[in-house]
């Protein structure tokens, strides 16, 4: 890791590493954010049967190395993700963290309303 930061000082000597762990966290979110898509389809899609599992959370244990309770999250979040696309929107885009899509998407079924308030409430902090 030490290499890493030299590196990126060697390219930036007024580098600001805050700024630095910021942008990398959002760009680590818009591809969760990415990849959980793909997952709710190749879920629906039975993708993991081709590999001769039983359901998509043996397929992310055995596949992605999971733990079996991650992998159901996983599933619930990548399916609520497309069933809200205001808040997938905002995850995508990385205004706000897996943390929040995590906690948001337990809520069932919130009004639009409530919905965009929350979303502007977890992108400020």
């Amino acid at each position: 890791m030490a290499t890493a930061i030299r590196e990126v000082e060697a390219e930036a000597p007024m580098f600001d590493l805050g700024d630095w762990l910021v942008d990398r966290r959002r760009a680590m979110d818009g591809s969760e954010a990415a990849w959980l898509d793909v997952l709710a389809e190749f879920d629906r899609a039975e993708g993991w049967a081709d590999d001769g599992q039983l359901s998509g959370a043996d397929w992310l244990q055995w596949r992605c190395k999971m733990a079996r309770s991650t992998a159901f999250e996983k599933l619930r979040i990548a399916h609520a993700l497309r069933r809200r696309p205001a808040l997938a929107a905002a995850f995508a885009a990385g205004d706000i963290s897996y943390s929040a899509v995590r906690l948001l998407t337990r809520l069932e079924d919130p009004s639009p309303e409530v919905e965009a308030a929350l979303i502007s409430l977890a992108a400020q902090g």
